[in-house]
């Protein structure tokens, strides 16, 4: 019995040491992220963590900026629509508003301004954010997958005061494991 234990632990550890991969991105030979030190996937297609990573990083480029960091120093904070979410994926079942809770948190918890409902009719500032993804293929099947959150950040008169953005990308080979 403990010669199978030490056989399949053994051989398990070699069948995941030979998923490891050496070709610049992180994950298994099948699918991995861009980024060194991003999640491992068995999917290209996004997930519900990848919208939350999204929607934290924007906020906290956001509430980093420039202009954000001047609304610190006001004593009258100023008020700020947290602006409907735009789909442009071509996954409709996207929960956007899962990632409109953690954008709208995190401003809250941030205090830097008076977050207002989206009904409201007098507000300083507005906030558009906008998900997007893309698709490219190449040859042997590969798949590059980008996820891309932007913020715009609009005053009242509608000009364009700020705008951030990140990026996910998945890759996904056409090679099958087994």
């Amino acid at each position: 019995m403990k010669k199978l234990v030490l056989l399949l632990t053994v051989s398990m550890a070699l069948f995941l040491t030979g998923c490891a991969s050496d070709k610049g991105y992180v994950g298994s030979s099948n699918v991995g992220y861009g980024e060194i030190g991003s999640r491992e996937t068995l999917q290209v297609e996004a997930n519900t963590e990848d919208f939350k990573e999204l929607a934290r990083v924007v906020t906290d480029k956001f509430l980093r900026s420039r202009i954000v960091r001047r609304w610190q120093r006001r004593k009258i904070k100023p008020r700020l629509i947290v602006g409907d979410l735009v789909n442009n994926t071509d996954d409709e079942n996207i929960r956007m508003q899962d990632i409109y809770d953690i954008i709208q948190g995190q401003i809250i918890e941030s205090g830097v301004a008076r977050v207002l409902d989206k009904s409201s009719t007098s507000f300083d500032y507005i906030l558009k954010t906008e998900l997007t993804s893309t698709h490219q293929y190449a040859e042997g099947g590969k798949e590059l997958y980008h996820l891309t959150l932007k913020m715009k950040l609009f005053k009242i008169t509608g000009e364009l005061v700020g705008q951030w953005s990140h990026e996910i990308k998945k890759i996904k080979n056409g090679k099958r494991l087994f």
